[in-house]
């Protein structure tokens, strides 16, 4: 039986995870995982909120990017917020939305 190698991606703006590893018949084999990290710049260097998280969306998107051309899944399952009642929240969805 033939192995479906997949990678499964919990995004945010904080923590964004995946889980790497194969589908067989009805059973799953977790091989890795990997977690990016980002936070918010230091109020010293004065750098603005929207410059700031465009940093933070690149540093994941390269991150993914990587795991991509790593891993190189058959499939990709990714968490999807249902909505959002803040900025925040929606900054989260649109992050979920581009990164995968």
């Amino acid at each position: 039986m033939s192995r479906i190698k997949f990678m499964s991606v919990d995004p945010s703006m904080s923590n964004t995870a995946a889980v790497f590893g194969e589908i067989s018949g009805k059973f799953i084999y977790p091989q890795e995982w990997r977690i990016v990290q980002t936070k918010p710049s230091n109020k010293k260097k004065r750098i603005r909120v929207s410059s700031d998280t465009i940093n933070r969306c690149r540093e994941i998107n390269k991150a993914i990017e990587e795991w991509l051309e790593w891993w190189k899944p058959d499939v990709i399952f990714a968490e999807t917020p249902s909505g959002s009642k803040s900025s925040n929240g929606m900054k989260s969805y649109a992050i979920s939305c581009y990164a995968i």
